[in-house]
């Protein structure tokens, strides 16, 4: 096995581990099919505005999701839509404390590499 497939592998079974980093899922397409897998979450509560560098109340939301785990329960990629006449993908998550989360994905940013999504993320209701 090259060295770019044991980071491959490697990077899917951390993503992939509920009892390190992982956390479950649902990501729902626009269709309304839903998958559940493991993901890594990241919901960070104050951001920095990158024109003035100043703390500006928000979210930053994204999760990053390995192609396998995506292929295993066949589901697609997602990706951001920015037309709002139509319907997202959507993802859902619980956060460390407990809270019932829900985003739209915003961006999709695939690293080819290491066979991997990092979805950005923007509260949906």
């Amino acid at each position: 096995m090259s060295l770019r497939a044991q980071a491959q592998a490697d990077l899917a079974t951390i993503l992939g581990d509920p009892s390190a980093f992982g956390n479950t899922v649902r990501i729902t397409d626009p269709t309304g099919a839903f998958f559940d897998v493991v993901a890594q979450t990241t919901d960070v509560s104050r951001v920095m505005d990158p024109q003035t560098g100043i703390a500006v109340s928000g979210n930053a939301a994204s999760i990053v999701v390995s192609h396998t785990a995506l292929v295993a329960v066949g589901a697609g990629v997602p990706v951001g839509i920015p037309d709002t006449t139509q319907k997202p993908w959507v993802v859902e998550f619980t956060d460390a404390r407990g809270t019932a989360r829900k985003f739209k994905v915003v961006e999709s940013m695939p690293d080819r590499e290491l066979g991997c999504y990092v979805l950005i993320l923007e509260s949906y209701l």
